[in-house]
């Protein structure tokens, strides 16, 4: 318990404190930087080289190597069907309580046989990296088919216990 504070003294509170600690900061970073340091606002040492930074450059060479090989003409197919994939799940996934709902189920069924498809031509790619951002996308597309397909189950299963009207 903190003791209280004598008569004429200013009442120091948590936000006082920070907002103090900020202002230090910030006159410290415009001294070292006069001086060219550069420093975090928010912190009082100066930065260490820039880690952010340097991780985003290299996720940003890894998608440009990506970019790079889907131009090949082998890889061209599959990243088209990839894309063409993604569009469909997601317009089956804003779409399906318009639509009947066994023709969605029926829908998801063919883009898993798709992804099986594009998953088995995935295997075959010789290049490391770009399989495994080939597997990403297939995966994060079956995510997307699995969670669609359990809303639209359950839409059925609780229309055919009468809990929930159907729309369509």
């Amino acid at each position: 318990m903190k003791p209280p504070a004598a008569a004429g003294s200013p009442v120091w509170r948590p936000g006082k404190v920070y907002l103090a600690a900020f202002i230090l900061n910030w006159l410290k970073m415009v001294i070292k930087r006069r001086n060219g340091v550069k420093m975090n606002l928010f912190r009082i040492e100066p930065d260490a080289p820039d880690e952010y930074e340097e991780s985003m450059e290299k996720l940003w060479t890894y998608g440009e190597y990506v970019a790079d090989m889907v131009q090949l003409p082998q890889y061209r197919r599959l990243f088209i069907r990839l894309s063409r994939m993604m569009r469909i799940t997601g317009t089956i996934g804003g779409n399906w309580r318009s639509m009947y709902r066994e023709h969605a189920l029926a829908e998801l069924a063919e883009v898993m046989a798709s992804l099986h498809e594009m998953e088995a031509e995935a295997e075959r790619i010789q290049d490391t990296m770009l399989r495994e951002h080939v597997f990403d996308w297939i995966d994060s597309i079956a995510c997307m088919r699995r969670s669609i397909a359990e809303e639209i189950r359950w839409d059925l299963e609780a229309a055919k216990a009468g809990t929930v009207p159907m729309e369509s």
